[in-house]
């Protein structure tokens, strides 16, 4: 997003995020949260963006082969509730992107 953007507020989904700094990156993946991209405060023209996450973490923080345990487990469990349906289905999507930003 560029300076002097209009403001903006919008829902993230699960995935990575990249804060930079200078030429300094670093990433982090996200469960979901909201991105709110706020006017400068000072004369500068250099906009914020803040990130509220639910559950933010470092992508070197990640671990595929447990993140691949829980996904088998959440498919082996069983689906006779309403429940355990959508619990098995939000938590693969979920389980899914922490497995892809693993990689």
């Amino acid at each position: 997003v560029t300076n002097n953007h209009s403001l903006i507020v919008s829902q993230l989904k699960a995935g990575v995020i990249t804060v930079r700094d200078g030429q300094e990156a670093k990433d982090y993946f996200i469960s979901d949260g909201f991105l709110f991209y706020n006017h400068p405060t000072d004369g500068s023209g250099c906009c914020t963006a803040e990130v509220s996450a639910v559950e933010c973490v470092p992508t070197s923080a990640l671990d595929k082969d447990r993140a691949a345990q829980v996904l088998s487990e959440l498919m082996a469990a069983p689906k006779d509730t309403e429940w355990d349906r959508a619990r098995a289905s939000l938590g693969a999507a979920l389980v899914n992107q922490v497995i892809k930003a693993a990689e």
